[in-house]
């Protein structure tokens, strides 16, 4: 891992935001940015097409701030073809994600910076979080809740223990990403869990259990749209996991369970809105995943039966 280490004593941190209509919450954003304790950065705006004052608001802050730049895409193409363009455009040795309606505590890339000096065998490093409200109320704070880890996960313990991640928290070393990639466009809304799910193979990472961060939960936040959420899941655990399920060891049953327990409950949603074919689909799914919960396939089975009388 020699070649995670950085020689420069200050190195540039390039912060990634994507923004879509997000007029009302890039003040705090930007000014969240501009006062962190670590001064050795750029902050790439990348605008998706916004069709209210976004890109307005970013000129006016641009005007007296030179670390901001702003990129505007020729179409829009949703959050993870965004922060790929802020990559590829970056010039720090570090990358950090922060969205447009996300707000940072002032010392979070300084106390970031500080463990990947110590820890030159780390390749991301995450911090704990608060949730607010659309109104910047507070909601709720994550501190408590998580599980804290440091140095290598596993797989298993990343898919199954729940390894806490908001995509707002997370910086990494440049050199990871060549490594691993980048977003898959292909995983809207969970193309961040791909990318983390990679990237813990093949480094180890860190929590701060410091709480960095302030995540805005709101009706239009991306991550809140829970269907396509469950359907993106799934879809990584059966393309980059389930062909490479030995990695998984003594937990691979486990994975097994919880996936036939997601199939059976993503089959109920779909078939509570009327969606009866493709609720079909994953009833179907969880009755023949091998050696599983018998009680969970007869579920499916009865879910099945009275999904098939609805169609």
């Amino acid at each position: 891992m020699s070649e995670l280490i950085s020689t420069c004593p200050h190195p540039l941190v390039s912060i990634v935001t994507p923004v879509y209509n997000a007029a009302q919450y890039l003040a705090a954003m930007l000014e969240s940015a501009q006062a962190q304790t670590w001064d050795f950065y750029e902050h790439l705006i990348i605008d998706d097409c916004s069709t209210d004052n976004s890109r307005e608001i970013v000129r006016h802050y641009q005007q007296e701030d030179s670390k901001i730049k702003l990129l505007s895409q020729v179409a829009n193409g949703g959050p993870a073809l965004a922060r790929n363009r802020g990559i590829n455009e970056a010039n720090g040795d570090f990358i950090a994600f922060l969205d447009a309606d996300d707000i940072w505590m002032p010392e979070k890339l300084e106390h970031q910076m500080a463990v990947f000096r110590d820890h030159p065998k780390i390749g991301l490093v995450g911090t704990n979080w608060s949730v607010i409200g659309a109104n910047g109320k507070y909601l709720d704070e994550k501190r408590d809740k998580n599980k804290r880890c440091w140095g290598k996960v596993g797989v298993a313990e990343f898919l199954l223990d729940r390894i806490p991640l908001v995509t707002s928290s997370v910086m990494v070393r440049k050199k990871c990403l060549e490594k691993c990639g980048v977003f898959n466009e292909d995983y809207p809304p969970c193309e961040d869990f791909d990318l983390w799910l990679r990237i813990v193979q093949q480094f180890e990472v860190g929590i701060l259990e410091d709480v960095l961060v302030s995540y805005r939960s709101h009706c239009d936040g991306i991550s809140r749209n829970t269907m396509k959420s469950r359907i993106s899941k799934i879809k990584i655990f059966e393309n980059e996991v389930l062909p490479r399920i030995e990695v998984l060891g003594p937990r691979r049953d486990e994975f097994l369970l919880t996936l036939q327990k997601k199939y059976v409950s993503l089959g109920r949603m779909l078939m509570t809105k009327g969606l009866q074919k493709d609720a079909a689909l994953y009833f179907d799914k969880a009755i023949k995943l091998e050696c599983q919960s018998q009680i969970v396939r007869m579920k499916a089975h009865l879910y099945s039966v009275i999904n098939r009388r609805r169609l």
